[in-house]
């Protein structure tokens, strides 16, 4: 790819600037549908991870792509507490991270258990964190999207 784009290639969960789930980023984003890669930022307002046993990308290499790109709400659903403590604190629980861009910098708010979430982009939002750490309910999660 030519030019001096950001890119990013792999979010789970996107919302689009009007509020929507998005499954096929074709319309907004050039190169989703070959190699789901984000080159507009501002056609994402919320990108939604949930970790994996390689949270090493989640915490690090995601959270500076999206960062880089703009996307103005970045979480990192960590059900399983897998990250490093550095990121989860000690003793490691189970977690959501909302990383909201401020001036051109994330700013972190962290998540647990019956903590209401706090969205700087969706203010009118009520969700416990516990709704969407669950197993059961990231099943869901997964399935509904």
């Amino acid at each position: 790819m030519g030019g001096c784009h950001k890119t990013t290639t792999y979010p789970i969960y996107l919302v689009n600037r009007w509020g929507k789930f998005v499954r096929n980023c074709d319309r907004f984003e050039p190169l989703w549908q070959k190699a789901s890669t984000i080159v507009r930022g501002e056609s994402v307002c919320l990108a939604v991870e949930v970790v994996s046993p390689n949270w090493h990308d989640d915490y690090a290499k995601k959270l500076e792509d999206y960062e880089n790109l703009g996307i103005r709400e970045y979480w990192i659903v960590d059900y399983r507490a897998l990250g490093g403590r550095r990121y989860i604190g000690s003793p490691k629980q189970p977690t959501v991270s909302v990383h909201s861009l401020e001036s051109g910098e994330y700013q972190l708010q962290q998540f647990r258990e019956g903590d209401a979430i706090a969205s700087p982009l969706f203010p009118e939002l009520s969700l416990i964190a516990e709704t969407i750490l669950t197993t059961q309910s990231n099943s869901t999660i997964a399935r509904s999207c």
